[in-house]
């Protein structure tokens, strides 16, 4: 049996007590960590991020449970805390933080850019005690897009990118800093169980930075945003 088939199986036994007996899955080579379905009365169809490909067959059975009860809008919509755990471990990160990588498109293979080095960027902000020193995060120059956000990160990889756009000897390190600042609070906060908005708690640990005012002012006048 291939991992497909077996798939197939686990989320066949689960929608089998949540009414479908129709059902099909497969690993599918999304960028980013998400599932997809299409269905209808009886049959349903997943697209499952191949980032699971390695979960046992607790946590695909787990995962298949969490979304029919999502599908159905019953309680207990959330994952399990043993996905939850398995998806934010060191080992999650080790098996698919290449893979992401290789998935966001010019992604830089340095951290260092023409003007300014995110390492650097990343020391000043451990050395403040912004943020805890992380080996497993993974720094990067993603190439500019018309979002006037100044960067993107993945919570689960562990990566942090910052458009290119701002590699440009304009940018003063303390800019650059908050920039890169910013998209590692999103980090720092964890995987989102809920899917519920966490502004208020992202615009808390924005706070955390002494000269945020100041640093906010000189991105609304580039026209950016930190997201």
């Amino acid at each position: 049996m291939n991992r497909n088939e077996n798939l197939t199986r686990i989320f066949s036994e689960a929608g089998a007590v949540h009414g479908y007996d129709d059902v099909k899955a497969d690993f599918t080579p999304f960028r980013d960590f998400k599932v997809k379905w299409m269905r209808s009365y009886k049959w349903i169809n997943f697209d499952v991020s191949d980032y699971m490909m390695e979960a046992d067959e607790r946590i695909l059975s787990s995962v298949a449970d969490t979304l029919y009860r999502k599908i159905r809008n019953l309680d207990g919509s959330y994952y399990s805390k043993e996905v939850c755990d398995w998806l934010t471990s060191d080992g999650f990160v080790e098996m698919n933080q290449d893979k992401y990588v290789r998935r966001c498109r010019g992604f830089s293979l340095s951290p260092k850019g023409r003007n300014h080095d995110l390492s650097e960027s990343y020391a000043r902000l451990v050395d403040q005690g912004l943020v805890e020193e992380d080996p497993m995060i993974r720094l990067g120059w993603l190439p500019s897009c018309r979002s006037r956000s100044v960067g993107h990160s993945s919570v689960l990889m562990k990566v942090v990118s910052i458009y290119d756009n701002l590699d440009a000897s304009s940018i003063s390190d303390d800019l650059m800093d908050y920039c890169l600042f910013s998209q590692l609070c999103h980090v720092g906060m964890g995987f989102n169980r809920t899917g519920k908005q966490r502004n208020a708690e992202y615009d808390a640990a924005l706070n955390m930075h002494p000269n945020r005012d100041a640093m906010e002012e000189e991105l609304m006048r580039l026209c950016l945003s930190v997201g």
